[in-house]
């Protein structure tokens, strides 16, 4: 099975006549657009197998859910929220409070980079 890695707008095409296209991707979802000819059946494979199809052989794994990594999924609203967060932090910083501020914009930066937090910063 052929396996790609997309960015949103990117696609691929199927025997010059079908046109897969990664549309955005929010969370764990992903929007995808097909251009198909209409005698091509396109068909999502839970109505498949709901209607008593068999799920392909070829398909590949998908790894369990971790609820311990699921927040740290990025998508346009965690960002904004990380927007609102630094502007409130700039509004309330002091002289007496500059290097608490400082840690969290710290930790901030390293969530939007994806590194996460360890046991201990996530502890307090």
């Amino acid at each position: 099975m052929l396996q790609l890695t997309l960015t949103p707008g990117e696609y691929f095409t199927v025997d010059g006549k079908i046109i897969i296209q990664l549309h955005r991707v929010e969370g764990e979802r992903a929007h995808v657009a097909i251009e198909a000819p209409r005698e091509v059946p396109v068909v999502r494979g839970a109505v498949l197998e709901r209607q008593g199809g068999q799920r392909p052989a070829c398909l590949l794994k998908v790894p369990a859910r971790s609820r311990k990594h699921r927040w740290l999924l990025w998508d346009q609203a965690k960002e904004d929220s990380s927007r609102r967060a630094r502007k409130l932090l700039r509004q309330i910083e002091t002289p007496e409070n500059r290097a608490e501020i400082a840690e969290l914009q710290t930790l901030l930066d390293r969530l939007a980079q994806g590194e996460g937090l360890s046991g201990e910063d996530a502890a307090g």
